[in-house]
């Protein structure tokens, strides 16, 4: 998986703007609700998930658990989709991360709770 990128960009869904990037990986998903989710894995920056719903911008930094260099900061090495997992009718958000040490894969999946 090689998803990095130089000099790439993204129409934010929050600002309604292009974001240019010098290097990382950003993905635009869609809910079968309409809302969009963006993942945005920017090197060396907070890796950051955006949720575009209802008129509503939300914003949760998304952080490795596997023990690695930095937990916190993105390396462009990771992808990002909707699937639901549990089978219960509702997506969840799953981010597959590289491991630049033990060469691995390895996923993280979170519920997204609706308000």
């Amino acid at each position: 998986m090689n998803n990095y990128k130089d000099h790439f960009s993204y129409l934010d869904c929050g600002l309604q703007k292009k974001i240019d990037c010098d290097s990382g990986y950003a993905t635009t998903l869609k809910t079968k609700e309409h809302d969009t989710y963006q993942f945005i894995d920017l090197k060396n920056k907070p890796m950051l998930l955006q949720i575009c719903s209802k008129g509503k911008v939300y914003k949760f930094n998304i952080e490795k658990k596997y023990p690695e260099e930095n937990k916190n900061l993105g390396n462009g090495n990771s992808n990002a989709f909707l699937y639901d997992i549990d089978k219960d009718g509702k997506e969840e958000f799953i981010v597959v991360f590289s491991n630049s040490i033990d060469y691995i894969l390895y996923a993280q999946v979170y519920k997204i709770k609706e308000n």
